[in-house]
């Protein structure tokens, strides 16, 4: 039998009428819980689309962060790897709320993301809003871990600003 289990989670931009301004962090669940905030603080110059190296790194950090988290069973450590803007916007408990459909799978997962490089299903890309998009999955098993992460740029870091994962 095929299982699926999916988590979305997606920090979604929203225009302000005096500028931009981030907020609305969304993600899809059993119980849907949602919160939002803003900031207005951007930087004026688009940041430089990541080399190869850079965007196995981000993927493999953030994937090794999650898969840490899952097998811990606490969040607190990959929260704090999160943007300020989308730690404004959640907290641990929630995004440990928001993962645990993943949790029975931790070792799995970690299995997988520390055997080897992702897989990129999609060139890296860098929205008008300056968030950069990484795309694509881990082999667990007979299966794939299909991941899309979204990242901002502060203080001339990546940082992780939303998540979207599908074990299919």
């Amino acid at each position: 039998m095929k299982r699926t289990w999916q988590i979305v989670i997606v920090a979604a931009l929203i225009i302000g009428l005096c500028g931009a301004s981030y907020g609305a962090l969304h993600w899809r669940g059993s119980r849907q819980p949602q919160a939002t905030g803003s900031t207005s603080s951007r930087q004026s110059s688009s940041p430089a689309v990541p080399d190869r190296d850079e965007e196995i790194a981000l993927i493999s950090g953030t994937m090794k962060d999650f898969a840490r988290a899952l097998v811990q069973k606490d969040f607190t450590n990959f929260y704090g790897t999160f943007s300020s803007v989308w730690q404004k916007q959640t907290t641990p408990a929630a995004v440990t709320e928001a993962f645990n459909s993943f949790l029975p799978f931790g070792r799995e997962v970690q299995k997988s993301v520390t055997s080897g490089e992702p897989f990129l299903n999609a060139p890296p890309s860098i929205g008008e809003k300056n968030i950069l998009t990484l795309q694509g999955y881990y082999r667990i098993e007979a299966t794939k871990m299909l991941f899309s992460l979204q990242y901002i740029d502060e203080n001339s870091s990546w940082k992780l600003l939303g998540m979207n994962l599908e074990v299919k």
